[in-house]
């Protein structure tokens, strides 16, 4: 499989709320492709499902780095840096 099938099969483990192999299959698309914003996003928002929102800006912040016009990861991580401050 290529990337963008493993992204698309991690979709459909997202769905069904099986995160744990939806992160493994953004990780072997990243290892596919490490240029694959999408990837990145994707792996972001579920660590952000499962509690892990460090793991999540971090995800976001690579997505930014790989592409700079990659608006998805600025949106991603002001909506992190949002909910951040509601617990300060």
């Amino acid at each position: 499989m290529d990337a963008e099938s493993y992204l698309n099969r991690a979709a459909h483990y997202k769905n069904a709320r099986q995160f744990n192999f939806a992160i493994e299959d953004c990780n072997k698309a990243i290892e596919l492709n490490p240029n694959y914003t999408q990837a990145y996003i994707t792996r972001g928002t579920l660590y952000s499902q499962t509690g892990q929102p460090s793991k999540a800006l971090e995800n976001y912040n690579i997505a930014i780095k790989v592409n700079p016009n990659e608006a998805e990861a600025f949106g991603y991580r002001a909506f992190y840096y949002q909910s951040a401050g509601q617990y300060n």
